[in-house]
């Protein structure tokens, strides 16, 4: 059965964030001088583990937030919108874009009702990366391969994504479509600029003085995807009193990195818990290295925002857009967070660059921003 085809670009996905409704908005511009409707249907409003706050009387692309049933299970939380799933169908996009993970029961319904209604392009929208795969065989990987398999191509963000999809999902025919995950770089280059003229201030602020080297860590305080105390433990003797470790970010693993911290020869670690977005510009602005040796982290979207803001960076390979994101020796270091003797080696590297060659590791930062990550590219 073939549907009357809309002219119209449906984006479905599991909730909004900071980064999606700035692609959101640029994707809205874009299409409209194409002639072309945009539409994102939002699976829920938020879901447990996050904190972001927004206004979206001040999206600028036409939003819909669905009914729907919703559970958590670990850290994961499932969505079925039925609603959803009629509307879209009824509505019949000539192209659906399915976003939010290919496990959501929402996504597994729309794939499959489009693969018998018939007509029109559907997209399967994936951070794949085998670096944060659960299951490689069975049932699971079955089913994944089954779902991927009824869409028409699979939108990727990176390298490491489409090697996973042909390689690890096992479709190596799929058509794949090149979807760079974007932030706003407004905020995180021209606004981090400008605040760095008060760079002084913002560390005094939280007790860090100019002489002090800065390290920023935004991440989940979560041991089994973020290595936290998997990656203090490798450099805990090779942290000189300058330097400051910032971490940023809150979960359930706070107690036991709390208890590690009060215990370790490391003094110069501060938890700081979530953080607004203003306030990370500053912490952006006032920092010397961005650090992330995740074990799972399909596409962090931080990489990109410390790209923007000029920083060198020293981040896992599990990390889904390292190969995007860094020129090794250039604008930073990527290692394996399996490896403490890889991850002291580069942390001692990085804390003892001078001013000169920070400057140089944060332009080449920046250059990678423009060339593979602008909203306008």
């Amino acid at each position: 059965m073939n549907a009357v085809l809309t002219n119209k670009l449906v984006c479905v996905t599991d909730v909004p964030t900071p980064y999606r409704v700035h692609m959101f908005d640029a994707m809205a511009r874009e299409f409209e001088n194409r002639g072309i409707a945009f539409e994102v249907y939002f699976m829920a409003r938020t879901v447990p583990i996050r904190s972001w706050e927004f206004t979206p009387s001040e999206w600028h692309f036409v939003h819909h937030f669905g009914e729907g049933i919703h559970w958590t299970r670990g850290s994961t939380t499932f969505h079925l919108n039925p609603s959803v799933v009629y509307r879209i169908v009824r509505d019949a996009p000539r192209w659906l874009l399915v976003g939010g993970g290919w496990h959501l029961p929402t996504a597994m319904a729309l794939i499959g009702a489009r693969t018998l209604m018939g007509g029109g392009t559907t997209l399967l929208w994936s951070e794949a990366n085998r670096g944060s795969m659960s299951f490689r065989t069975g049932i699971v990987h079955r089913v994944r391969q089954l779902i991927a398999n009824r869409a028409d191509a699979i939108a990727v963000p990176g390298k490491i994504a489409a090697e996973t999809v042909r390689d690890d999902w096992g479709l190596k025919d799929k058509p794949l479509v090149p979807l760079p995950n974007l932030i706003d770089e407004e905020l995180f280059g021209a606004r981090v600029a400008e605040l760095r003229v008060r760079r002084s201030v913002f560390r005094q602020s939280i007790g860090v003085s100019s002489d002090d080297f800065l390290v920023l860590w935004p991440a989940r305080l979560d041991e089994r995807t973020k290595g936290l105390l998997n990656f203090l433990r490798a450099v805990e003797g090779s942290v000189p009193p300058r330097v400051k470790i910032l971490i940023a970010g809150e979960g359930p693993d706070r107690h036991e990195l709390e208890s590690w911290l009060a215990s370790s020869s490391i003094s110069g670690v501060t938890l700081l818990g979530w953080q607004r977005e203003q306030r990370m510009l500053e912490l952006y602005a006032s920092s010397d290295l961005f650090l992330l040796p995740s074990f799972r982290d399909p596409n962090p979207l931080s990489v990109i925002e410390a790209l923007w803001a000029g920083l060198p960076l020293l981040i896992s390979d599990r990390c889904g857009n390292w190969h995007e994101a860094i020129d090794p020796g250039v604008n930073g270091w990527v290692v394996d967070p399996m490896s403490q003797a890889e991850m002291r080696r580069a942390f001692e590297a990085a804390v003892q660059m001078t001013p000169k060659e920070r400057a140089r590791a944060g332009a080449a930062s920046a250059s990678i921003a423009r060339k593979k990550f602008s909203t306008d590219a």
